[in-house]
């Protein structure tokens, strides 16, 4: 979740400077698609410093590999590859927002009208997009192309529908990471409320987030009782996330159909089989939607109230490096943005912790024991966002700001914990 155009790279120069950290897991939005005219994301402040190239939204090869070569020219990025391996996996804007199986929300058709182009040869304000899925297969060529992936068909192959980016790595006997996937194969979004009522398609068991054949990947991986821990990389908010109440919003009603609540059968299935998962606590590690949260994941919603050991796992979802969380949606005001996410976590008690002001990155540390997730934030002038805009601060820093863990066997969060210490292994001079 970096915008170029939405600020500085500086969470990539705190990464760089550490020394601590094993591997760098980046769940998505790595490029955006979006150019700098009427479609342009992020700060006016920036306009003129930090700009696309091409100016224009990304549609064809030479689109994406130039985007990708211009994210790749930032220091603070290349000084976070340079220092760490990393794991990657794309969501929607490496292709285009709210991508699935056969479509995108930020896709015109061939004779539908894109405003923000204007090329050579043809009339200003209309560019043929073309066909979806072959600008997708544009986009993952280009992100092969610049990204560290090994393709796991090379080494890891599973029945899949398309290219196979999803795969797993272990960590001996203390974690497995799975990396999931979940554009390529999804079936479309669809409203949360139809006819003054919810929307029935939400729980339809035909509707796929990752394809049927990834899903039972996963489930049987979390299931296995090979490892301590199971982690799972996912790209959007695994938790049940209602809406606020308000005018026209319906009890029950979910807050973001791109969600996994969107695909609630394919929710409820995961969930089942994190239940089932014996000796194995599973832990869900999630990008895309610009803030921090740790969350509990209760099986039963309605009954978590009662008793919290209906979480069959956890959640940590990490903020992002510039791209506008709360406080810029919101208007700019942390104010505002603290009572919002206070309210959120009032309407979603396994909510344990939400902050919607800072931009940064998490710091994940396994043991035997436990899960930690530290939230570190951008800070110009010591402030990671309530008065001034750190993106904008060329020389801001990085500091921590929050912990929260899960304890093996609890299956929920606790915390606030204090700050990771030195590492153990290092400690005892391994």
């Amino acid at each position: 979740m970096q915008q170029l155009t939405g600020g500085y790279f500086t969470a990539y120069r705190g990464l760089a400077a550490r020394d601590d950290l094993d591997l760098v897991l980046h769940l998505g939005d790595y490029v955006y698609e979006y150019g700098t005219g009427e479609d342009r994301y992020g700060p006016d402040a920036l306009a003129g410093l930090r700009d696309h190239q091409p100016p224009t939204e990304t549609v064809t090869l030479q689109d994406y590999r130039l985007r990708h070569a211009l994210y790749k020219t930032d220091p603070d990025l290349q000084a976070a590859h340079a220092r760490h391996p990393w794991v990657v996996i794309f969501d929607d804007h490496e292709i285009t927002n709210d991508a699935y199986a056969t479509g995108a929300e930020n896709h015109e058709q061939q004779d539908d009208p894109d405003t923000s182009y204007t090329g050579p040869g043809e009339p200003a304000g209309v560019r043929a997009e073309g066909d979806f899925l072959a600008r997708r297969a544009l986009a993952l060529q280009a992100y092969l192309e610049w990204m560290p992936v090994r393709e796991p068909a090379s080494w890891q192959p599973e029945p899949h529908a398309g290219t196979q980016f999803f795969r797993r790595f272990a960590f001996g006997d203390l974690a497995e990471l799975s990396v999931v996937e979940t554009r390529q194969n999804r079936s479309q979004q669809v409203p949360t409320t139809v006819a003054g009522a919810l929307n029935p398609a939400l729980v339809d068991p035909a509707r796929h987030l990752p394809e049927p054949e990834q899903l039972r990947w996963l489930a049987d991986g979390i299931t296995s009782g090979r490892t301590a821990w199971h982690l799972v990389g996912n790209q959007t908010v695994f938790a049940r996330v209602f809406s606020l109440p308000g005018a026209g919003v319906l009890p029950g009603q979910v807050f973001n159909a791109d969600q996994w609540d969107g695909y609630q059968a394919d929710q409820a299935a995961l969930l089942a089989a994190m239940a089932a998962s014996g000796g194995t606590d599973p832990v869900v590690l999630t990008g895309d939607i610009h803030s921090s949260w740790a969350n509990d994941l209760p099986v039963d919603p309605a009954a978590y109230g009662r008793d919290r050991s209906t979480s069959a796992g956890v959640e940590f979802v990490c903020p992002s490096v510039t791209s506008d969380g709360f406080k810029e949606v919101l208007g700019g005001s942390a104010a505002t943005a603290a009572v919002v996410t206070a309210a959120f976590q009032a309407v979603n008690p396994w909510v344990v912790h939400l902050e919607g002001i800072g931009h940064g990155f998490a710091v994940v540390d396994v043991t035997p024991e436990r899960v930690q997730t530290d939230f570190w934030y951008v800070r110009s002038g010591g402030d990671k966002g309530l008065v001034v805009d750190p993106r904008l601060d060329p020389a801001a820093t990085v500091a921590w700001d929050s912990s929260w863990q899960s304890a093996k066997g609890s299956r929920t969060v606790s915390g606030p914990v204090g700050e990771l210490g030195p590492r153990s292994d290092v400690a005892r001079g391994a």
